[in-house]
């Protein structure tokens, strides 16, 4: 690697050749630009005394490093393209702002992680269609809070003790095993 990792500076070009094969400036004030020029192994490498550098390699890849913030400003739409995997990390906290409105789609299967407490607030409806199963596991209880609720679907199951409080209406049969309770007493069947 031709990085200084405590200057975090490139030391070195990708490839040493000499002149006219390759162009060395160095700068008053430290700012240094190297060019290569040999057939195959072209480059080019700015470094910033700052500790910024970028270099473009001979295979097309390029690499930038800023050891400070860094801000980027567009007045028109933006659009990017990625052949391959993309990987962001952020070490600190992640904001993302869109005023408009918004879609992400993902062809293959995604993964979310959050290892703290996570919130969804939607000002509207909120809607979610699945084509296969939902499954929901709680190390602690399941709230859910509406004005009012409806369940539609050929069988619903219950493997817990309920507790049902209020009013309820019932159209259809229903089969009952076990000992249950109700105003005239407790009942087995």
């Amino acid at each position: 690697s031709h990085a200084d990792r405590k200057n975090r500076t490139p030391t070195a070009p990708p490839e040493e050749n000499e002149y006219p094969l390759q162009h060395v400036e160095v700068y008053e004030g430290g700012y240094k630009v190297v060019i290569g020029n040999k057939d195959g192994s072209q480059f080019k490498l700015e470094a910033h005394p700052s500790g910024a550098y970028t270099v473009h390699h001979p295979d097309g890849s390029v690499t930038s490093m800023t050891p400070g913030d860094k801000s980027e400003h567009s007045k028109g739409g933006v659009t990017t393209s990625i052949d391959h995997n993309s990987n962001v990390k952020v070490a600190g906290h992640n904001t993302v702002n869109v005023q408009g409105g918004g879609h992400i789609e993902v062809a293959g299967d995604a993964n979310m992680v959050i290892a703290g407490s996570t919130n969804v607030v939607a000002l509207g409806g909120l809607g979610a269609a699945v084509k296969g199963a939902i499954y929901l596991a709680a190390t602690e209880g399941i709230n859910v809070n509406a004005p009012k609720m409806a369940f539609k679907g050929g069988e619903f199951k219950v493997t817990a003790p309920m507790t049902l409080k209020g009013n309820i209406t019932h159209t259809g049969d229903m089969v009952t095993s076990g000992i249950h309770t109700d105003s005239s007493g407790k009942h087995v069947g």
